[in-house]
């Protein structure tokens, strides 16, 4: 703002700026952020982050229950819950995930906390640079239909 020597206002200079794309792209990921939440609270598949050290850091009840675990049971550790003779794969997808940044969904086997083998066909994808979003589907009722 320029004055003139009398303090009344001669000019007053400034900018604008249009933020309406910046408050839709705001809008669109907050509705995706939305949509993603009720996907995992829905409970259809499990999902959990998991880590490569192992840690699985946050999971829905859809994992945890079937596995006979509860949020308060977090954090887990994928390679406790894996049958020894389910190693060797979960090894080759870990040296594949690195590259790839996703697995192709694949069977594997988890230990219940009673100790019962769970089937579940599971997919990851890359969320950060040592961590992955894993999407599990409970194959019990297939197998015993199968059997």
């Amino acid at each position: 703002m320029e004055l003139d020597a009398d303090g009344r206002v001669l000019r007053v200079i400034g900018a604008t700026m249009d933020v309406t794309e910046r408050l839709e792209l705001e809008e669109r990921l907050r509705r995706g952020q939305e949509h993603f939440k009720m996907f995992v609270d829905s409970d259809i598949v499990g999902v959990f982050y998991g880590e490569r050290d192992g840690r699985i850091s946050d999971a829905n009840d859809a994992f945890l229950s079937r596995l006979g675990y509860s949020k308060a049971d977090l954090p887990l550790d994928w390679r406790q819950l894996t049958p020894e003779d389910q190693k060797s794969q979960d090894r080759r997808v870990q040296d594949e995930f690195p590259r790839t940044g996703t697995t192709f969904p694949y069977e594997k086997q988890f230990l219940s906390a009673t100790g019962d083998r769970v089937p579940m066909l599971i997919g990851c994808a890359r969320t950060e640079q040592h961590q992955a979003l894993v999407i599990a589907v409970d194959l019990s009722e297939r197998k015993r239909a199968e059997a």
